[in-house]
């Protein structure tokens, strides 16, 4: 949870590197708009949960319509498992591997 705020208020004005705060913040992309600014702060004062999911729905409509964060590129690990393997490191080669009948799905 305390992750997800944090990626939030990356998105602040306040976190842009402009000159007028000598180029510190976390705002990589500079990306600045009022709206999407007064839905951060509302959503970080806002206590309760049905308000906050309306306002998280309407940030999440937001990323959506101007597209201001794109994945570029995928962090892909790659394993080599023997088929020689066996015991503790059997089960954990099996977890590593990827079950095709239960897709995972992880949602962001």
């Amino acid at each position: 949870m305390l992750r997800a705020i944090s990626e939030m208020t990356r998105y602040l004005i306040s976190q842009a590197p402009v000159a007028e705060n000598r180029f510190t913040g976390q705002n990589f992309a500079r990306y600045m708009n009022l709206e999407y600014n007064d839905l951060i702060e509302r959503y970080l004062l806002t206590i309760s949960k049905p308000e906050r999911m309306e306002i998280l729905r309407q940030i999440a409509h937001h990323q959506s319509e101007s597209l201001h964060q794109m994945g570029l590129f995928y962090n892909v690990q790659s394993v080599a498992i023997s088929k020689r393997t066996q015991g503790r490191h059997e089960q954990r080669c099996k977890r590593l591997q990827p079950s095709l009948e239960r897709p995972r799905v992880e949602l962001v």
